[in-house]
């Protein structure tokens, strides 16, 4: 699995995740939205870092990270106010908090990638961030597609699994550490489906077989290709013996 393809599963997990978080705390008007959720959307953004950061051989101090956290919730300030104006609406609230939410983790994602993609280092302005983000967010709608054709290759038990880890993720219980396992979890039951020889999942072969193969003689032709030079002999076939004499139709 090549490393792009590796960020889509972790940015789209932890954008779940968030998104899960969101809706949570979306149940307790203006205050949930506004505060309730800060710190848990900063850790999973913390921890969403940490994992892109790895696929790049980046390691950053903990005062570091934070100190990123609050560039983000500075640059996310006006998307919570907003989130806790659309609250206010029951039954809207939740999911219009999740959706927002995801986008936004995932615009963020996309625009960490690539600031480590070109070797840069964390943001450290609102300014700074908020560029990445708006490229993030045209990468996010990109590599939409990639991400919907990897999880189409899962079986269904395992499709579900995923989502159920991906959820999980938003447990404010859950240790740096512990949604590294989850992520690790997740990146192996991708990796079991999506590595290996084309057409190939799960040590299984659904490599189609060309209904003409057993029919083709050893050093044979393929369709469409020129058949082998055999003698024959018909009507036509004129030849003459080592006496001389003239033979035709196999009959001297």
């Amino acid at each position: 699995m090549d490393r792009k393809s590796k960020a889509n599963i972790i940015i789209h997990s932890y954008a779940v995740g968030a998104a899960t978080w969101s809706a949570l705390t979306a149940a307790i008007p203006i205050i949930g939205p506004g505060l309730g959720d800060t710190a848990g959307l900063t850790a999973i953004t913390i921890a969403m870092t940490y994992s892109l950061a790895a696929l790049f051989g980046k390691k950053f101090e903990e005062g570091v990270m934070w100190a990123f956290g609050t560039v983000v919730l500075g640059t996310v300030f006006g998307v919570s106010l907003l989130r806790a104006a659309i609250s206010i609406f029951p039954g809207v609230g939740s999911v219009a908090n999740a959706t927002i939410t995801f986008s936004l983790h995932e615009a963020i994602g996309w625009g960490l990638y690539l600031i480590f993609e070109s070797g840069g280092d964390l943001p450290t302005s609102v300014k700074e961030l908020k560029a990445y983000i708006k490229r993030g967010k045209v990468k996010a709608k990109e590599e939409k597609e990639n991400y919907e054709r990897m999880m189409s290759t899962l079986p269904p038990d395992i499709r579900d699994k995923v989502e159920r880890l991906q959820k999980k993720l938003a447990d404010k219980h859950l240790s740096d550490s512990d949604r590294e396992k989850i992520m690790e979890e997740i990146d192996n039951l991708f990796r079991q489906f999506l590595s290996g020889p084309p057409r190939q999942r799960g040590g299984v072969s659904f490599e189609k077989q060309d209904p003409l193969e057993a029919l083709r003689p050893p050093g044979g032709c393929r369709p469409g290709g020129a058949l082998p030079r055999l003698p024959v002999r018909g009507l036509h076939d004129r030849r003459s013996d080592p006496r001389g004499r003239r033979i035709q139709n196999g009959i001297s």
